[in-house]
């Protein structure tokens, strides 16, 4: 199991949220996905290719 934590630029907009969950739910994987909205922050779990999440 691998985690990544990503920082967003995310306020608190549905539309944004809602945009960014779509894209890494895609991606092969990731198991969890946390958002913190408050310390704008996205935590992947999964064995996922952390290089690959990066490019997403």
């Amino acid at each position: 199991m691998k985690t990544v934590v990503l920082k967003l630029d995310i306020h608190d907009n549905y539309k944004c949220k809602k945009t960014a969950m779509k894209i890494v739910s895609t991606i092969p994987g990731v198991d969890s996905i946390s958002m913190e909205i408050k310390e704008q922050k996205l935590t992947l779990t999964g064995k996922m290719d952390p290089v690959q999440v990066k490019k997403t």
